[in-house]
């Protein structure tokens, strides 16, 4: 049977546009945090308070956004978030204080919930009905991608040129996002100037799937939040190496079982992902040795690098295909709540016990309860018909 094309030239533009804006979004992720706690002399609590905020005002927004995306076209909501998030990186330049520095995030943080939802609906119309899965892998190495040399650029601007640099730069990016989307999204049409508005807030067919993917990537935002912190703390600096390890794992899996969101039923596949983020940052929580950091962040990364996917395509395959910006911007607004909560509600628990290790360890109890509960959670909507 002949296989219809899935990465066409639009498809991978696409994808650029997307790796350009979480470079850019990634590129901060190592300076902000130490930025915030030596320079302003912020806490615990407010250094998950200024990474995570940013993902709260994307929450907010997104299942209003996403219907704007169902109506005015991916590319109006792709090329709209990468500018505001450039004006959002921009303001770092001139946050002295941490309050400034949270306002900057959630300017950040109106781009993000446009772009995310843009650029994944984009992918997906662009992507063969039996290929959504293998397309949200692919479409995900964007994240990762952006993951793994963000962090590297940032990390190495902010050695060689103090943090200002690493702010402009990652504004320069969001504006290469999107001069991309531009001439990649997919603009309106017709069908599209017809829709109504959304009958609900948010899409029905993602809220549990989105609950799933909330409760783990709670944990992963404190893993982003505190691992820098955390091997400066116990004389391993390689909280760099780390978001590499990370990245590189992840883009790596995705690329040799891309098909495996096609092939593994959602419950099973959630449930893997899940135990193994919790394996992963216990073994992180746990360890003071390189060796330990390293092999910890090996395995949290096999389960992100399937959590995503399959709960992805459970959502796209439930929505109908008017309304699935609408879907999937619900669907990412639970991404957005856990990077906001999950590094404040982290922050805490190392602020409570004095060492970012225990952010590591409660977010471990949180990926292995999720593990235990995601049958129920999921079953109603894996067993689910499509919307027309």
């Amino acid at each position: 049977m002949t296989q219809t094309r899935l990465v066409t030239p639009r498809f991978a533009v696409v994808t650029l546009a997307a790796l350009a804006y979480f470079i850019a979004i990634a590129a901060v992720l190592p300076v902000l945090p130490v930025y915030v706690e030596n320079d302003l002399g912020g806490s615990s609590f407010q250094v998950g308070l200024s990474v995570g905020v940013m993902g709260l005002s994307a929450a907010l927004l997104r299942p209003v956004l996403g219907a704007v995306g169902d109506r005015r076209g991916r590319r109006f909501v792709m090329m709209t978030g990468a500018l505001i998030a450039g004006v959002g990186m921009l303001l770092l330049t001139v946050a002295g204080t941490v309050a400034l520095v949270v306002l900057a995030r959630l300017v950040t943080g109106v781009g993000e919930a446009f772009t995310f939802v843009g650029a994944a609906a984009a992918a997906q119309d662009l992507a063969p009905e039996d290929r959504r899965g293998e397309a949200a892998s692919y479409f995900s190495l964007a994240i990762y991608g952006g993951l793994a040399l963000g962090p590297l650029a940032g990390d190495a601007l902010y050695r060689s040129q103090g943090d200002d640099a690493v702010w402009v730069f990652a504004a320069v990016m969001c504006v290469v996002s999107a001069v991309l989307a531009r001439v990649s999204a997919p603009g309106p049409t017709a069908a599209m100037a017809d829709m109504e508005r959304p009958e609900t807030f948010l899409h029905r067919a993602a809220i549990r799937p989105g609950m799933v993917l909330g409760l783990v990537l709670m944990a992963q935002a404190g893993f982003v939040s505190f691992i820098q912190l955390f091997s400066d703390d116990i004389g391993i600096p390689i909280g760099g190496l780390a978001f590499l390890v990370f990245a590189l794992v992840v883009v790596t899996l995705r690329l040799v079982a891309a098909r495996v969101p096609d092939q593994v039923p959602t419950i099973r596949l959630a449930r893997f992902a899940a135990a193994c983020s919790a394996s992963g940052l216990a073994i992180i929580g746990l360890t003071s040795s390189t060796a330990g950091v390293v092999v910890g962040t090996m395995i949290h990364a096999v389960g992100q690098t399937f959590l995503f996917p399959g709960l992805f395509k459970v959502v796209v395959d439930s929505a109908g295909e008017r309304s699935r910006s609408h879907a999937i911007a619900t669907f990412s607004m639970f991404f957005d709540l856990a990077t906001g909560l999950g590094g404040i509600a982290l922050g805490l628990a190392a602020d409570g016990f004095g060492t970012e290790r225990a952010a590591f360890l409660a977010g471990a109890v949180l990926c292995g309860v999720t593990a235990v509960m995601v049958g129920p959670i999921i079953a109603p909507i894996a067993a689910r018909p499509a919307e027309v």
